[in-house]
């Protein structure tokens, strides 16, 4: 008698709010501009909870090769449809992912008939991938065994009032001054639905305010008395 991972199609996760892909192009890839692009919808969840669901997850990418090529899709995907992972990922992309996930077996599926290779990459995530990986995890994001169905990349979970941006922003009066050298760096939100405008800038509370530069205010569009949420950017131990 020995214990075999198996593998269940499920939609377990169905109903829950979704954080999905995101795009930073190479030359703006410096300085807070990730975390930023991917902590600013934390704010945005904040502010209006009653459109999200009482639970976030996120999918990240699976393993594959310099070519492309997914050892998961190769080993179950490919008998199923005459297609290239690509074009598999493109389809999925576009919304056809129902569609496709309907014509995989439904079965459970013992892992060791799949190849070693695609065995091996079940919950991992591309290299690429592990700086998001990380930073999601420091926001309170963790795996509980469900991977996606084509290259089997982990899917991520948190309740959406225990993510660290969430749970630990504050509504707080703009103030415009001198933040300070050593003054951490904030995820600073307009709480506006239309015209919603987030950036990231040295700030500091000060009897129920918040001190920021000049030219923070000037990136929201707001002045002093304003309202703002916000938060620092990163957790203590993640570090800014």
């Amino acid at each position: 008698y020995r214990e075999i991972p198996t593998l269940f199609l499920a939609n377990d996760l169905t109903g829950n709010s979704e954080l999905c892909s995101l795009f930073l192009h190479s030359d703006s890839r410096n300085g807070l501009n990730g975390r930023l692009l991917s902590k600013a919808r934390m704010l945005f969840i904040a502010e209006f909870p009653k459109l999200f669901g009482n639970k976030i997850i996120a999918e990240m990418r699976g393993m594959s090769d310099e070519n492309g090529r997914s050892p998961f899709w190769e080993s179950l995907g490919r008998h199923f449809f005459k297609m290239e992972f690509s074009q598999a990922d493109y389809l999925t992309g576009v919304g056809n992912k129902a569609f496709i996930a309907e014509l995989m077996p439904k079965f459970p599926l013992y892992s060791c008939f799949l190849s070693e290779d695609a065995r091996n990459v079940i919950g991992r995530v591309h290299a690429d991938t592990e700086p998001a990986l990380t930073m999601l995890k420091g926001e309170g994001f963790s795996y509980q065994g469900y991977v996606d169905i084509f290259d089997a990349g982990p899917a991520i979970e948190c309740e959406t009032g225990k993510i660290r941006a969430i749970k630990d922003s504050q509504a707080l009066v703009l103030a415009i001054g001198t933040p300070g050298d050593d003054a951490p760096q904030f995820l600073i939100y307009n709480r506006k639905r239309e015209d919603c405008r987030i950036t990231v800038g040295a700030a500091r509370f000060a009897a129920g305010t918040l001190v920021v530069a000049p030219q923070t205010a000037k990136r929201l569009r707001m002045s002093a008395g304003d309202n703002v949420r916000a938060v620092p950017l990163s957790a203590a131990r993640e570090g800014v």
